[in-house]
């Protein structure tokens, strides 16, 4: 059954909110979007390690839903710092982690190396670059590489088996940024264009009988405060011409909610997975 709202085009409805997003990528800006996931993917990483149980039990579900097997080669596109291509790794014959950042995959690297694992191949790439796939499972986790029904759809054409797409369903992790928005740059106006009801309804109008599951963990992490601020300005670099008084900003913002050199984060994730196959 479709959902309500099956009267409008969910193709065209999920193409203009990611238009209307204030944070879409657009060729004007994909290189500072790529700096910034460089500058940032060691902390990252260390976000990723905190928040390992949520992720460790989205890849339980795909091995218990039989769309992850021992034997299987995975693609990871917009994988990060290996976010999900680590603990895919433990549970297949090869993971293929892409990402357009090559910090991200240096990172990447690092951690498959120091956790020894020897079937991680990490890739510098741009999704819509790639021109087939012998993977037998094709994942994707909130990456902007996947954010129209082409691209969703081409995921199924360059597997021969299974896809999966996450997005968040409910999080405060952004709390902060969202505050510093509006201290930098102006008014946020926060887009639906990761909302899980499109991609969703794509896939159900073309008869593909994709299952939804949501997963969900609390997280607790803290990071250095100077590395926060760090990566906070370049972050808004991507949005705005971030001058002295803009840096200042981000700097007392950060200090003001940590202690003792540390900023903490917590709060609850949770993660709409869609999987579907042939």
């Amino acid at each position: 059954m479709i959902l309500a709202g099956a009267a409008m085009s969910w193709e065209e409805e999920w193409s203009k909110a990611h238009e209307a997003s204030p944070l879409k990528v657009t060729t004007e800006n994909e290189a500072k979007w790529e700096r910034y996931w460089s500058i940032c993917a060691e902390q990252y990483g260390r976000d990723v390690e905190a928040d390992r149980a949520l992720y460790e039990a989205v890849v339980d579900h795909l091995v218990r839903e039989g769309r992850l097997r021992t034997t299987d080669a995975v693609l990871d596109i917009g994988c990060g710092p290996g976010t999900y291509t680590i603990p895919l790794a433990q549970r297949a014959r090869l993971v293929v982690g892409l990402d357009s950042a090559p910090g991200m995959i240096e990172e990447l690297n690092r951690r498959a190396s120091a956790q020894g694992l020897k079937n991680v191949r990490g890739t510098v790439g741009r999704w819509e670059d790639m021109d087939g796939s012998d993977s037998d499972l094709v994942v994707c986790v909130l990456s902007p590489a996947v954010r129209d029904a082409k691209a969703l759809l081409r995921m199924l054409s360059v597997s021969r088996r299974d896809c999966c797409y996450i997005t968040a369903a409910l999080g405060e992790e952004m709390r902060t940024r969202n505050e510093l928005w509006q201290k930098v740059v102006g008014e946020f106006r926060p887009s639906n264009a990761y909302d899980v009801r499109f991609p969703l309804n794509i896939l159900m109008e073309r008869g593909l009988r994709p299952d939804l599951k949501h997963v969900s963990a609390d997280f607790n992490t803290a990071a250095r405060a100077d590395v926060v601020i760090s990566n906070y300005q370049a972050y808004f670099e991507i949005f705005t011409e971030m001058n002295e008084e803009k840096r200042t900003i981000v700097k007392d913002h950060i200090l003001d909610r940590s202690e003792n050199g540390l900023f903490h984060r917590k709060g609850r994730k949770v993660l709409a997975v869609i999987t579907w196959g042939h």
